[in-house]
C-alpha cells in the first residue's frame, strides 16, 4: 500500500511524464531550487513535502488536494 507522499510522487511523475508541466515549474512555483521536485519523485528526498507544498503541486497538476488542516485555514 502506498502512503501519502508515494501517492503524491506518482501523480508528479504522471503528470510530468504526459507533458502537464515540468519538475522545474512545481519547484519554482513552491520556491524551491529547480531540482528539488525531480529529487523528490527520483531519489526520495525530501521523505515529505509541507503541506502547503503539496496543496500547491496538486492544483498544478490537476489533482484533488486533501482538505486544509484546521490550523492553516483563515478566519473570516
Amino acid at each position: 500500500m502506498f502512503n501519502r507522499m508515494e501517492t503524491l510522487q506518482k501523480k508528479i511523475e504522471r503528470a510530468v511524464d504526459s507533458g502537464v508541466t515540468t519538475y522545474t515549474a512545481l519547484a519554482q512555483a513552491i520556491g524551491r531550487n529547480h531540482a528539488y521536485i525531480q529529487q523528490f519523485v527520483v531519489r526520495g528526498v525530501p521523505r515529505e513535502l509541507r503541506e502547503r507544498d503539496e496543496r500547491t503541486i496538486l492544483q498544478m497538476i490537476g489533482e484533488d488536494a486533501p482538505a486544509q488542516p484546521e490550523a492553516e485555514r483563515q478566519p473570516r
